[in-house]
């Protein structure tokens, strides 16, 4: 018994190494974390690719482009840009069908195109699925003077852009028909400006002819045909109070449109005009072989160009004392293409820069002003030709054009042309008079318009 008894001293060890080994069991964990090498790695990431604007094409005749500095403000326009661009693609024959023909497939990237006379193409245009409103890009543009345009067009020119309640045309500017004279030919025969009637235009005419005759000038001319904008049907329209019967076509049968061809023909006969009439349109007239010419206004610019200003006199409206129509007025204008990806953004770059509502456009509608071309809006004609005394010819041309009515919105006014043209030529060559000439040409022009009913 002694043998196995504890003592004291080996009973406490004891207990001191149970109750360490217990507190042992109950104390937490410690973990020694040993970070032995941290690495970095060096991995090329892509850089995000930039943002590519977008690209808003619009195709334009060069003429256009030529005449009007439009490149120079559209690259000014583009420069504070970076979500869209605008580009100009050239005009190329065919590009209608070409354009329809990627509308009807989903994959048309035009948006815009130019130019358009907007009475004579765009109902045509926009039944075959070509193109469509401005409306409402324009209800929906945030360009300086968006909401006011409309309003501001003036009134003829309103009358053939907005066609059965919708805007198709978009006008920047427009031709009318005009004269200009010879300044040196008036000189020598005592005449000071154009007189105020055909009759006395005819004398003054017949004068200059009388004088000149010896240099191969003659005293007046046009072309010999060309609907309602010269030879002609330009005299029927500017002495006929009626221009269009109530289907839209050209009274070529009145009496009207009978003396404005007998009275043509009279000064061919006589030798006052080139025979037959309508010979040497335009190149006579550039030549400086002319006393007189009448077609679209900028008749007078081109020959400025050739022969001086000091020659030829700025462009002057037709007569404003005969009691008709004034004279035919034209709008060139924009057309937007029928589902055109950006349509937004391409009416609000023609709203900033065409309409004299902001300054970049009171600055083209000067420049436009300055080929003289008329502008279509009447704050262009407050803002610049009433500010501009080198530009006071225009006035008198705004007077008469005030008196246009605008013409019909057609799709037949191609037919009426191609019809008048070829029975005109025939009555000027002798072949025909000129009333039967014409009610062959009514009985042609409504024969084919029944076909495309």
């Amino acid at each position: 018994m002694m043998g196995s008894r504890i003592s004291r001293r080996q009973l406490l060890k004891l207990g001191a190494l149970v109750s360490a080994g217990v507190l042992a069991g109950c104390a937490p964990k410690v973990v020694e974390k040993i970070v032995k090498e941290t690495v970095i790695v060096e991995k090329e990431v892509a850089a995000p690719a930039p943002k590519v604007p977008k690209q808003v094409k619009l195709i334009c005749m060069d003429w256009v482009r030529n005449e009007i500095p439009i490149d120079v403000w559209t690259t000014e326009y583009n420069s504070g840009r970076t979500d869209h661009q605008i580009v100009y693609e050239r005009y190329v024959s065919g590009w209608d069908k070409k354009v329809l023909s990627a509308i009807r497939a989903g994959t048309n990237e035009v948006s815009g195109y130019f130019e358009m006379r907007a009475f004579e193409y765009a109902l045509g245009w926009s039944k075959i699925g070509l193109i469509q409103p401005f409306d409402p890009y324009i209800n929906a543009s945030s360009a300086p003077g968006a909401s006011g345009l409309i309003d501001d067009m003036l009134p003829v020119i309103r009358g053939q852009c907005i066609l059965e309640g919708n805007m198709y045309g978009f006008p920047i500017d427009f031709d009318e028909t005009g004269m200009a004279y010879r300044l040196d030919y008036f000189d020598a025969v005592g005449q000071d400006g154009l007189p105020g009637t055909w009759e006395e235009i005819g004398e003054v005419a017949a004068a200059i002819r009388e004088k000149f005759k010896g240099e191969q000038v003659y005293g007046i001319g046009s072309s010999a045909s060309w609907y309602i904008f010269g030879g002609p049907g330009a005299i029927f329209y500017n002495t006929s109070p009626q221009v269009f019967d109530e289907d839209g076509i050209v009274r070529y049968d009145s009496e009207e449109f009978v003396r404005a061809l007998e009275l043509c023909k009279s000064w061919a006969d006589k030798e006052i005009s080139e025979a037959p009439f309508g010979t040497g349109w335009v190149s006579s007239w550039l030549a400086g072989k002319w006393g007189i010419a009448w077609n679209q206004h900028p008749l007078a610019i081109w020959a400025q160009n050739n022969l001086g200003k000091q020659t030829v006199s700025n462009p002057q409206p037709l007569p404003l004392k005969e009691k008709g129509s004034g004279c035919a007025v034209w709008a060139i204008s924009w057309a937007c293409i029928n589902k055109a990806p950006h349509p937004q953004e391409y009416v609000d770059y023609l709203i900033t820069l065409f309409y004299p509502g902001n300054e970049i456009g009171v600055t083209m509608n000067k420049k436009i002003c300055g080929t003289g071309k008329l502008p279509s809006f009447q704050k262009a004609w407050d803002e610049v030709i009433a500010k501009d005394p080198n530009l006071q010819w225009m006035m008198g041309m705004g007077e008469i054009a005030a008196k246009a009515v605008a013409p019909p919105g057609l799709t037949t006014a191609a037919i009426q042309q191609d019809r008048q043209r070829a029975w005109s030529e025939k009555f000027f060559a002798g072949e025909v008079g000129a009333k039967e000439a014409m009610d062959k040409c009514m009985e042609e022009i409504k024969g084919e318009i029944a076909k495309m009913k």
